[in-house]
């Protein structure tokens, strides 16, 4: 469900702009492996610290064993820190990674664009190109960390899922049963909410191209006193523009609350029949406070990934408009074997023009 948000044009179109930061998108990687093991490590030392350290008896009676805890807590503290310094170094990375990309990309945009024959640009909105220069670029700036980031959240995912199968399959499989449920509801959002933020794009170019035509030609504008007709057509592309972000705004927010109530259901679960477990002594105290954990981390990758899900729409809905000006060839090619020119002058001469007509003609 979740691949459906990447445009695999796009991808392979991008590739080539990411391979000269292979070093980083490694390093990236790595980190985020240990960054995995670290969110996954945590709830388990909790439970081993409850049910080995703190709930012990002697003759009934509770003493706890101090020292074991004082080594779980130092254990804790060990894997907090390298959780920092891991996902420091995962998120440092992608935003290099990110800046050069798009600082590779914008400088083949503006060397293609600058190819496009006058023709090109007579036909063309120049605030619709702009758009596309600037606000598309800009949209497509996180990709390549939200790419890795949903990567994360799915390795997170499966370390999670091992880990409840491995303290209690029964009980893992009950709290989970509320999966196949948010896999349906993302397989039906995807297919209409991918069109919205495409249309939201196109819109916006709209309105910036008419802000443009409108400011550079304003001296004919105000001279054949068309500013409240102007006005009128700026009014209904900006409304447009409004209805189609309140309509993308509407998916974008409507799937995350059904997330939140799954996680609820799942959670409530957990406890319900953890608790009955643990009361007839098949499951440890501690494990079911590390399961409670485990369920809500579980949602937590899952709620990560529909916010990022939207956001990777509107970079793949940007990417495909930026390619598709970049494969557009120039009308006019110079021939392989045609003269370099020397810097032009930029002077101009009359020769052999006459102003005025010829008598008879």
């Amino acid at each position: 469900v979740f691949g459906s948000a990447y445009d695999q044009r796009v991808i392979l179109r991008l590739l080539p702009y990411v391979k000269p930061f292979m070093k980083l998108v490694i390093i990236s990687g790595i980190s985020m492996l240990i960054f995995t093991f670290t969110l996954v490590a945590v709830p388990w030392i909790i439970a081993w610290a409850i049910d080995d350290f703190i709930l012990v008896y002697e003759d009934g009676v509770l003493v706890g064993d101090m020292d074991g805890l004082i080594w779980a807590f130092v254990l804790f503290l060990g894997i907090a820190f390298l959780n920092w310094a891991t996902n420091y170094a995962q998120q440092s990375a992608m935003q290099r990674v990110g800046q050069g990309v798009l600082w590779r990309l914008r400088r083949d945009l503006f060397g293609h664009v600058q190819k496009q024959s006058m023709k090109y640009f007579d036909n063309t909105e120049v605030g619709r190109l702009m758009s596309r220069v600037q606000g598309d670029v800009g949209q497509l700036q996180e990709f390549a960390a939200l790419v890795v980031m949903s990567l994360g959240e799915l390795l997170s995912l499966v370390g999670i899922i091992i880990a409840l199968l491995l303290l209690n399959v029964q009980l893992a499989l009950i709290s989970m049963v509320v999966v196949p449920i948010l896999m349906l509801t993302m397989f039906v959002w995807q297919k209409y909410a991918k069109k919205s933020f495409i249309a939201v794009r196109i819109r916006i170019s709209i309105v910036n191209a008419a802000f443009n035509e409108n400011i550079s030609g304003v001296r004919v504008v105000q001279s054949l006193n068309r500013q409240p007709r102007n006005l009128e057509i700026f009014q209904d592309k900006n409304t447009a523009h409004r209805e189609a972000n309140l309509t993308a705004g509407r998916f974008a927010s409507g799937l995350l609350p059904g997330v939140d109530i799954l996680t609820a259901v799942g959670i409530a679960l957990a406890i319900y029949y953890g608790a009955s477990m643990v009361a007839d002594s098949s499951l440890e105290v501690g494990v079911l406070v590390a399961f409670i954990m485990y369920i809500q981390r579980f949602f937590d990758p899952i709620r990560n990934l529909t916010q990022q899900y939207t956001q990777l729409q509107r970079s793949m809905a940007s990417g495909s408009r930026i390619f598709d000006l970049m494969d557009r060839n120039p009308d006019m090619v110079d021939s392989e074997d045609a003269d370099e020119m020397d810097s032009l002058k930029g002077d101009i001469e009359f020769k052999d023009v006459r102003f005025s007509y010829v008598e008879g003609e």
